[in-house]
């Protein structure tokens, strides 16, 4: 009787933090000043955007320096369309990835929004112990991103800016309340064709 007690006691208090997360107000958080950047590199991130077919971009400002192992990427980089990739890109890459940077609001998809989050406003919602109820508050700020967030790196581009290699990062969140945050990498080919990014091809990485 004691342990049903106790179990049903543990029940009630989780159901009440759940419901004070949810009920709560969420701050205004404004970006950080942005690093210099290149129209290219933002005409990039929004080529890049347009592959996916949710209503709303939630990006972190703060670019990810993580960029995968070229050696693990092997079957990628042999595909014919990669066969005029200028040899030195993905070193142009890595490179260009040995600091972070921070994002200004010039990112644009046709039709749909996107938002950039500073480090304060992500820690807000998931420096949590209870990620369902981080999950549940992104949600209730961002009805329209589909429970998804998204990190760039900073691009890589060859010698005459036809080129470009980059990293986008995904976060997302099944509906479950002991579910895990889920997250994967792609890495994307582009090429600049009269003067206009075209996405050429891309592959998957693990995080």
């Amino acid at each position: 009787m004691k342990k049903s007690y106790l179990i049903l006691l543990l029940i009630i208090t989780l159901s009440h933090f759940s419901c004070e997360d949810s009920n709560e107000t969420i701050p205004e958080f404004s970006i950080e000043t942005a690093d210099q950047m290149q129209t290219d590199e933002y005409e990039i991130y929004s080529v890049i955007l347009e592959s996916f077919s949710i209503s709303q971009f939630i990006i972190r400002q703060q670019t990810t320096s993580y960029t995968p192992p070229q050696e693990n990427l092997e079957v990628f980089f042999s595909l014919d369309k990669l066969s005029g990739m200028d040899s030195t890109l993905y070193s142009q890459y890595v490179n260009a990835n040995s600091s972070t940077y921070l994002l200004d609001e010039q990112i644009a998809v046709s039709g749909k929004g996107v938002k950039i989050i500073s480090n304060k406003e992500l820690a807000y919602f998931f420096d949590r112990e209870n990620l369902y109820n981080s999950w549940a508050l992104f949600e209730k700020k961002y009805p329209e991103a589909g429970k998804w967030y998204f990190y760039f790196n900073k691009i890589g581009f060859n010698e005459n800016y036809t080129q470009a290699i980059v990293g986008i990062e995904s976060y997302w969140f099944m509906e479950s309340p002991d579910g895990p945050t889920l997250k994967s990498g792609r890495l994307i080919y582009l090429e600049k064709v009269n003067e206009v990014w075209e996405f050429l091809v891309s592959t998957s990485y693990n995080l």
